[in-house]
C-alpha cells in the first residue's frame, strides 16, 4: 500500500479551440411540466485534486485559484477555480483522488453566471462557464440567464437542471473557501491528463480515505462536517477510510499487538503516532508502533475516540448510533474477525483492483 504524498501538481489548464455560439445540440429543453429529454437535477459541483494539493487546500482552508484556460477570451479574469458536475465513475477522475463538493445553488449566492463557449475537439460535447461576483461584467462576454437562456443548465421553478450528455466545466472567479465545501469525499483516478505515469492512478479509495481520516483524526485539520455522516449514516469517506486504516494496521491480520501500555491517553498519544507513520508513507512503522499496545480492543477504541474527537459526532455501539461503520469495536470474537476478512476479500472479488468493505446496510462497495 503506496501511503506516500504524491509530487506536487497543479491542475494544468489546456487551452481549446472556444467556439463562442453555442447551438441546438447543447440546449436542455424545458417544456410545461419541466425539463425534457436527458436530464438531471444540478446540486453539487466538485473541485478534483489530487492527494498532495488536496490536503494542502484542507490545511490551508482555502481551493486556491489558479489561471484560466481561456486568457484571450477572459480579459480582466487573473485567477479562477476549476469546478464540475461531472462524474466519470469507475474510469475515474481525470484530475486527481480527492474531491471537493460545494453546493451549486449556494455557490451562486452573490454571483453571476456568463457564457464563455463550447470546446472544440472532444469527443463529449463540452462546454465553459463563467461564475464572477455581482458587479463584475467580464469584458466579451454575455451573461448567462439560467430562467431564459437556451443553454445546458437551466433553473425550473427554483431548481436547477443540466444536460447529461454535455460536459460542464465552470470557473469561478477568485479563491473558494472551504467554509463553503459541503463535503470530501475519496474518487479513483482515471488516466487523463497525468498519463500512466502518475502515483495515484488505480489507487483503492480506501488508501485515500484513509489517509484524509488520519489527517483529521491526528488534528491537522478540520472536514467539513457532510464528510462524515449522510443521511444520518457513515458516510463513504468514513466507511472506506475506517477500512483502509485497519487494513493498513494490520487488524484484519492473525495475531494482535502483545505490548504493555494500556493506559487510555497513552494509547492514544500511540496511534496519533502511528497515523503520522501511515501519512509519512511508513506502514511498517506504523505497526512497529501499535505493536506497544496492550491487545488489538485498545487500538480499536482509541481509533474510535479519535474519529468521535475529530469529526464531532458520538458514536454509539457498534459504531451505529449516529453513523454505522461496519468494522466491529472488537476483533476479539473469532467468528466476527472472520466474517470481516470474508466481506473484504468478497468485495475485492466484486471490483478487482480496488479494496472495499461491508456497508452498515449489508451492501458492498
Amino acid at each position: 500500500m503506496d501511503w506516500g504524498d504524491s509530487a506536487p501538481q497543479r491542475f494544468q489548464s489546456v487551452s481549446m479551440p472556444i467556439k463562442k455560439k453555442t447551438n441546438r445540440s447543447y440546449r436542455l429543453a424545458v417544456g410545461k411540466d419541466g425539463p425534457t429529454g436527458d436530464f438531471a437535477p444540478l446540486v453539487e459541483m466538485h473541485h478534483v485534486a489530487h492527494l498532495k494539493p488536496g490536503l494542502a487546500i484542507l490545511r490551508d482552508r482555502v481551493v486556491k485559484a489558479g489561471r484560466p484556460a481561456d486568457g484571450d477570451r477572459l480579459k480582466g479574469v487573473k485567477q479562477v477555480c476549476w469546478l464540475s458536475p461531472n462524474q466519470y465513475g469507475a474510469r475515474g477522475s481525470h484530475h486527481g483522488t480527492v474531491q471537493f463538493s460545494f453546493d451549486f445553488a449556494e455557490l451562486l449566492r452573490g454571483r453571476r453566471i456568463y457564457w464563455v463557449g463550447t470546446v472544440a475537439e472532444r469527443k463529449q460535447k463540452t462546454c465553459r462557464l463563467l461564475v464572477t461576483l455581482k458587479g463584475r461584467r467580464p469584458a466579451g462576454l454575455k451573461r448567462y440567464h439560467p430562467r431564459l437562456t437556451k443553454g445546458p443548465i437551466r433553473r425550473v421553478d427554483g431548481r436547477w437542471y443540466r444536460r447529461m450528455d454535455v460536459a460542464l466545466e465552470i470557473m469561478v472567479e477568485g479563491d473558494l473557501p472551504i467554509a463553503e465545501c459541503t463535503r470530501v469525499g475519496a474518487v479513483p483516478h482515471g488516466v487523463g491528463r497525468c498519463g500512466r505515469s502518475c502515483r495515484e492512478i488505480d489507487r483503492a479509495a480506501t488508501e485515500t480515505a484513509a489517509l484524509l481520516l488520519a489527517g483529521s483524526m491526528r488534528g491537522r485539520y478540520r472536514l467539513p462536517g457532510n464528510s462524515y455522516v449522510q443521511a444520518g449514516r457513515a458516510s463513504p469517506l468514513v466507511h472506506d477510510g475506517w477500512f483502509g486504516l485497519i487494513t493498513a494496521l494490520g487488524l484484519l491480520e492473525d495475531g494482535e499487538p502483545g505490548g504493555r501500555t494500556r493506559g487510555a491517553g497513552r494509547v492514544d498519544f500511540i496511534v496519533r503516532s502511528a497515523l503520522g507513520r501511515l501519512a509519512k508513507g511508513d506502514a511498517a512503522g506504523a505497526v512497529d508502533k501499535i505493536s506497544a499496545i496492550d491487545g488489538e480492543r485498545r487500538v480499536r477504541r482509541s481509533l474510535k475516540r479519535l474519529l468521535q474527537r475529530s469529526s464531532g459526532f458520538e458514536l454509539g455501539p457498534p459504531y451505529g448510533t449516529v453513523i454505522g461503520l461496519a468494522a466491529p469495536t472488537s476483533s476479539t470474537d473469532p467468528a466476527r474477525r472472520q466474517s470481516e476478512r470474508g466481506a473484504a476479500g468478497e468485495a475485492r472479488q466484486t471490483a478487482p483492483g480496488r479494496a472495499a468493505i461491508t456497508r452498515a446496510d449489508g451492501a458492498t462497495r
